[in-house]
């Protein structure tokens, strides 16, 4: 049964979320207004007013580039594009492989802690990460907040799934988790219109520094109201929905769910009064048969899959068209097809 509470830690997660994926996937609408001021990644020959985008694009090097038209003016210059490997490795290795460990780490961390207080100080992190971006002068400063954002971001998942099984029933966790994952679309769709729109309208005459400062502000404002909220499983227990089944020594599993991922039911006698080191040796025999299990090596499979096709689209599709059909505005297109897309899949899914 859903209560005012529930609802109310359900909104601050999903917020929280939206959040961090508009600091997440900003990168793709601003690479090439960030590296023309901070300097990174690769370049080409681009026209100007004078100029023709094929004759531009036809001059390979600097040289040939700055060669003045017939008139004595310049139709080309010489600039940053926004994509070289110096982009890949913010899109990709800076977040993805920070975000990968920190992730398994917060959720070990957040069956010992109070989970809504540890993820109010992720949230804080990922949000004045989000935010110092907009202040940022080099390359190496831009990398450092990269990891931050995703080291903070990565509490989102397992914390917030895992207050949603103590905070709803068996019947409005689907409901309950793809409302929580409306964030990811939504944030992504309007990271897109922010990045475009407000880098374009040059809010405070900071450019698209302004777009990440004003993204990270509502998430330190959220930060807080999860910080003094009580974990459910350390509240009321009549306020937090028991489990069905009996508690493994690291996961809750059912019948089904411990026949697919080979991990043995201990009886009662088997320890009655383990030592907590005991219980937490426990606990990681438990995740690594997990983690290994066929079941679950099929579903990092399909998932790498998933997030490998989802990302390359999400941090490239704007520079694309940037480079190829500049003079087309797709920033409404992007924002519509990922927030009516991915909310509809998720509700539907949930």
């Amino acid at each position: 049964m859903m209560t005012q509470n529930s609802i109310y830690i359900l909104v601050l997660l999903t917020l929280s979320y939206l959040v961090g994926e508009m600091g997440h996937f900003l990168l793709g609408a601003t690479s090439r207004d960030i590296a023309r001021e901070v300097g990174y990644g690769d370049k080409a020959c681009f026209a100007m007013e004078n100029g023709t985008i094929l004759s531009c694009r036809q001059r390979k090097d600097e040289t040939s580039c700055q060669i003045k038209g017939e008139d004595g003016g310049e139709d080309c210059k010489w600039d940053y594009t926004g994509l070289g490997m110096d982009y890949q490795v913010l899109a990709g290795p800076a977040f993805i492989a920070v975000f990968t460990v920190s992730g398994v780490i917060f959720g070990i961390t957040a069956d010992y802690m109070n989970r809504l207080r540890l993820l109010g100080c992720a949230v804080l992190v990922y949000s004045l990460a989000i935010s110092s971006m907009g202040f940022a002068t080099q390359y190496w400063q831009l990398v450092l907040l990269r990891m931050l954002l995703a080291a903070g971001e990565s509490a989102c998942s397992p914390i917030c799934v895992s207050l949603i099984s103590d905070l709803f029933s068996e019947k409005s966790r689907g409901v309950a988790t793809g409302v929580l994952h409306l964030g990811v679309y939504v944030g992504f769709g309007l990271s897109q219109a922010a990045g475009i729109y407000l880098t374009r309208a040059d809010l405070f005459g900071w450019g698209w520094r302004s777009v990440y400062i004003l993204t990270g502000l509502p998430g330190i404002v959220i930060s807080f109201l999860l910080v003094f909220l009580p974990d459910p499983r350390m509240a009321d227990p009549s306020r937090t929905v028991q489990p069905t089944v009996r508690k493994t020594s690291f996961m809750e599993m059912a019948k089904v769910e411990t026949k697919y991922l080979q991990i043995p039911l201990k009886s009662e006698d088997d320890n009655n009064n383990p030592s907590p080191r005991e219980t937490f040796t426990e606990n990681m025999k438990s995740l690594r048969t997990c983690l290994f299990s066929p079941f679950m090596l099929m579903m990092f499979l399909g998932a790498s899959c998933r997030h490998s096709a989802g990302f390359t689209w999400a941090y490239n599709c704007r520079l694309f068209f940037l480079s190829y059909y500049p003079d087309n505005d797709v920033g409404a297109y992007f924002t519509f097809s990922a927030i009516v897309g991915g909310a509809s899949a998720v509700i539907v899914g949930g």
